[in-house]
């Protein structure tokens, strides 16, 4: 079961969030069921907690590879701590689908396993593998309505259409926004 968040995300629709206590169970069973998970995809370190993920790619990755996960872009890794982000339902099913050892193999067998990593993750191959976990968790969930590719609600379509015309928006629209309690801090 998902929460949901009551502030729309880019698509007009509310986050599915899942609860805290679900990710933590979904966590460490990825951790015990497959012992490839507690060691770093990108460097192989066994001695660093694997606390971060690649969403993208599905993969558990030590904090020092997160940091050059997140100097690629979003557009190339998409990174979320497994402690302290919140998750979607579509964002956890890549790491339950995916896993260090299926990218392994796969990275492996396109020969870009040991490339830097803005050259592996760069590659069309990392891509090919990117969009065929994303087909795996849409014929697992469905699409996900917080992703900009979702099919067109009646409920988006209401929300795109107004932010269409610029003369439909008001000042109201650029409220500030109430305080949501991070799992870390508050943010704003």
């Amino acid at each position: 079961n998902a929460e949901y968040m009551g502030t729309p995300n880019l698509t007009g629709m509310a986050a599915a969030i899942v609860p805290e206590a679900k990710l933590d169970e979904v966590i460490a069973k990825l951790h015990h069921d497959e012992p490839e998970n507690r060691i770093c995809f990108d460097c192989a370190a066994s001695d660093a907690p694997t606390v971060w993920s690649s969403v993208t790619y599905g993969t558990f990755i030590c904090v020092n590879c997160s940091g050059v996960h997140r100097s690629l872009g979003v557009h190339l890794s998409f990174c979320r701590s497994t402690s302290l982000d919140h998750w979607t339902p579509h964002q956890l099913a890549r790491l339950r689908l995916g896993g260090n050892a299926r990218a392994r193999e796969r990275f492996s067998a396109a020969g870009i396993l040991q490339l830097p990593m803005s050259a592996k993750y760069s590659s069309p191959a990392a891509r090919l593998y990117a969009d065929q976990l994303s087909a795996d968790v849409v014929a697992e969930l469905g699409p996900d309505p917080g992703h900009a590719d979702a099919p067109m609600t009646a409920e988006r379509a209401e929300f795109l259409n107004k932010y269409k015309n610029a003369t439909a928006i008001s000042s109201a629209d650029f409220a500030p926004r109430p305080q949501q309690q991070s799992r870390c801090c508050t943010i704003l």
